[in-house]
């Protein structure tokens, strides 16, 4: 009984066996099996001239870069981090796990490479623009199956130049603008209600939006923040960069120099030392308690003065004194008053003070010139 049961269970393996290999032909066994499929056995993606801690975005396992993603030759698709508009090439370490096969970047509107790589200096290419990026790099080897891997790449929109004013009044950030810096602190007066923003993006076909509107005037009686957003690309395509400005309100305060005699030349400069307009009035209006702004006085025959505007503004005295007439020193030299006079800038009309002997003119055959007498007499 026991000795049927067997035999029935052999038989019906075999039909079974048999069956597998009547769909499944012995080819297809043997393409999709490990040892006849094209891969990578290990990739390096990375920025800049050669693989470092801060240029490496994908790195393989045992690697001590600090980037977070680890290629797999098992994983065929990755997201790789973020890069801003300034990236246009990377750079690959892709090593096929065959001896022989070849590593082909596809990229852009249907270009493509060779980037196989055994050992010596990164392969790369210019493959990546503002907005989505997706390329794909195959492997292939003879019949072996080919395999595909995909990865996609963000490149953010970026700002050339950010500015901000008020009127004719220029406001400055806390620190330089610069295209990978996204934050700022912006100190403007309390009593202001706009501020004009000129927002300069790198590539013109960029959109721009300031807290969400397309005016670059934006209201700031009740805000305390302004969100400059830059944008390639409509729906799911869209990538985008956002600026952000903090905002701190200071009092503008009011100064007025009294100064002796009246008709001296008195100037302000902001802390960036751009010359401030004055009212009407002679006197200033600024953000004195919140930056440095300096002055200085000035007038023919009297001392110069500068100073600090006081951070409380207010009336301030400044008096000149008067310079000493000590006259203009007499010098040795041999032509001191070539603009005519001590006092007179004219140009004199004297020869010039050449001894004709001493002339040494050897180019341009001028030398033949001075020879036969013909040269002007002022060269001669």
């Amino acid at each position: 009984m026991f000795r049927g049961i067997k035999t029935k269970r052999l038989l019906s393996l075999i039909l079974t066996v048999l069956m597998v290999f009547a769909v499944f032909p012995t080819g297809v066994f043997a393409a999709d099996s490990p040892q006849d499929v094209a891969k990578l056995k290990s990739l390096i993606i990375h920025t800049g001239y050669s693989p470092t801690d801060s240029t490496v975005l994908l790195k393989n396992p045992g690697d001590t870069y600090p980037t977070d993603l680890v290629f797999d030759p098992e994983v065929t698709s990755y997201i790789l981090p973020k890069q801003d508009d300034s990236t246009t090439q990377l750079r690959f370490r892709a090593l096929a796990e065959d001896n022989g096969a070849a590593v082909t970047l596809y990229y852009g509107d249907g270009e493509s490479k060779d980037i196989t790589w055994t050992s010596g200096s990164s392969k790369w290419a210019n493959c990546l623009q503002a907005g989505k990026n997706e390329f794909t790099i195959v492997v292939t080897n003879g019949d072996k199956a080919p395999t595909t891997y995909t990865f996609k790449v963000d490149c953010e929109p970026t700002l050339t130049a950010l500015t901000a004013k008020s009127g004719s009044t220029q406001y400055y950030f806390d620190k330089n603008f610069a295209a990978g810096t996204k934050e700022y602190t912006l100190i403007i007066p309390n009593n202001i209600t706009t501020i004009e923003l000129t927002a300069t993006p790198k590539n013109s076909s960029y959109a721009l939006l300031y807290n969400g509107q397309a005016s670059s005037t934006v209201d700031v009686s009740s805000i305390d923040k302004i969100e400059v957003v830059v944008s390639i690309g409509e729906g799911e395509n869209k990538v985008s960069n956002t600026y952000t400005i903090n905002l701190n309100k200071a009092p503008l305060i009011h100064f007025k120099p009294i100064i002796t005699p009246s008709d001296a030349v008195f100037n302000v400069y902001d802390q960036k030392g751009n010359a401030v307009a004055a009212n009407s009035d002679g006197s200033y209006d600024g953000l004195f308690s919140a930056h440095t702004y300096t002055y200085t006085v000035t007038k023919y025959g009297y001392v110069a003065q500068s100073g600090e505007v006081p951070a409380a503004g207010g009336a301030v005295n400044i008096n000149l004194v008067r310079a000493s007439d000590t006259g203009i020193e007499d010098v040795g030299a041999y032509w001191k008053n070539f603009r005519n006079s001590d006092e007179n800038m004219a140009i004199t009309d004297a020869e010039l003070p050449i001894v004709k002997e001493d002339n040494r003119i050897d180019y341009f055959g001028i030398k033949n010139l001075v020879k036969a007498g013909q040269l002007h007499p002022v060269y001669r």
